[in-house]
């Protein structure tokens, strides 16, 4: 859809294994956002239909939603459930090629994909060290970066958030130290801080 003239507004992918989801466990499900007036939008629908069923799915109905609470509102807030919450960005010629290794790394993972940049935002309900540097890793290959927005206290004693320490890390938080002695600005957001 990123590539075709239909310029849909979004264009994003959700794993669901979660209970708040509408999706099935393990069912993938893919959302096309269109705006704008009657006329063009109902266009853009029948054209992405088309385009669906030429690549062998199978369209389900369009519906309007709300602007205010878009269409994931409901998802993010069962995502939010999750005791463990990653951010990662990629290239978007990457993201299929991580997140097949995520699934295969991570037991029960939520995950939900904005493949107009490159953006994937998973709950994960168990995490260790071990699967985590795996991930670090993973990403690392598909030329991307990731972080956990989201880890309870006991994983964050012994691992960053930001993933294995890496060299550069000791020389920001030395310029961050002398910036900012009091620790004010994003104390809990720096690389290298546990």
């Amino acid at each position: 859809f990123n590539q075709s003239n239909l310029q849909p507004v979004f264009t994003a992918t959700v794993l669901g294994n979660q209970a708040g989801s509408d999706t099935k466990s393990g069912d993938w499900k893919l959302y096309v956002g269109f705006e704008g007036f009657s006329k063009p939008v109902d266009y853009q629908i029948n054209k992405a239909k088309k385009l669906l069923i030429m690549n062998g799915l199978k369209p389900e109905d369009f519906f309007e939603y709300e602007a205010t609470g878009g269409v994931f509102q409901e998802y993010f807030k069962a995502l939010d459930e999750s005791p463990f919450i990653l951010r990662a960005d990629f290239p978007v010629n990457r993201l299929l090629k991580f997140v097949g290794g995520l699934v295969k790394q991570a037991d029960g993972v939520d995950i939900f994909i904005d493949s107009g940049c490159g953006r994937i935002i998973a709950g994960l309900y168990v995490l260790d060290e071990g699967v985590w540097n795996r991930i670090c890793d993973l990403a690392a290959g598909c030329e991307g970066h990731v972080l956990l927005e989201k880890a309870p206290e006991e994983f964050k004693k012994n691992q960053d958030l930001f993933g294995p320490a890496r060299p550069e890390w000791k020389i920001f938080r030395k310029i961050k130290a002398i910036l900012d002695p009091h620790n004010i600005f994003a104390s809990d957001r720096m690389l290298g801080n546990r």
